[in-house]
């Protein structure tokens, strides 16, 4: 769930944002060894309403570009080998780590903005989009355990094999609900 706010200045053009802070992952599968990350989302958009009048029973479509950042940490427990040496280490702790992640992205979305069913007054407006668009991951581990190295690496890419700095496609579609001022 996210708030945001958003100005439509003219019959053509409107812009919103939409911060948010991180608490919890729905999308984790596993939990073992996990805690709940923190961060922040952040989206902001700009649409361009295809309607040349604002009409209050039809539909206002629109096209929008999107920009997407995001920013979290999450506490991770693991396996870690101490002192290795050609494969070979003094002994194994599980330690706890702090895991973050850097996303950036942008989208274009089409979507329309209409009243909200059942509802007999002009404020509550409904907004439905999709879209395509990529997104830009970076990740580094901190507070590490002095002289240890991973047992099983993280893997993050959708093969599995720890990398840094991909892109992967971002399909978004989704709704909002409209409040008016």
């Amino acid at each position: 769930i996210m708030l945001g706010v958003g100005y439509r200045w003219s019959n053509r053009f409107s812009a919103a944002i939409e911060p948010t802070w991180i608490f919890y992952n729905g999308f984790t599968i596993e939990n073992n060894g996990k805690t709940i990350p923190s961060g922040i989302k952040i989206r902001c958009d700009l649409k361009y309403h295809l309607s040349k009048k604002r009409r209050k029973r039809n539909p206002d479509f629109f096209i929008a570009p999107e920009f997407h950042y995001k920013y979290t940490k999450t506490q991770k427990e693991d396996l870690f080998g101490i002192n290795c040496v050609s494969g070979q280490c003094a002994y194994f702790q599980d330690a706890v780590y702090t895991d973050v992640k850097n996303e950036i992205g942008g989208i274009i979305k089409l979507g329309l903005i209409t009243r909200f069913p059942f509802v007999t007054n002009n404020r509550w407006l409904l907004e439905m989009y999709g879209g395509a668009g990529i997104k830009r991951l970076n990740f580094r581990e901190t507070n590490l355990p002095v002289g240890g190295a991973f047992v099983n690496p993280p893997g993050r890419t959708p093969f599995g094999q720890p990398s840094n700095g991909f892109g992967l496609p971002m399909i978004p579609v989704g709704f909002k609900l409209i409040f008016v001022l």
